[in-house]
């Protein structure tokens, strides 16, 4: 389970996509389109890895 904080305008939508750093320096990127999220005030967000 990784864990992270950021900070985001409210009701300003942003995309975003998850990355692993690979201990050999290489990055893997998840599979399928761009996330989305507008947020509205503080929030919890769970992503399951794809």
């Amino acid at each position: 389970m990784w864990t992270g904080t950021v900070s985001l305008p409210a009701g300003q939508a942003v995309e975003y996509k998850l990355i692993k750093k690979n201990p050999d320096g290489t990055v893997t990127w998840e599979t399928g389109g761009n996330r989305t999220l507008t947020p509205s005030g503080n929030a919890t967000v769970s992503i399951t890895w794809r």
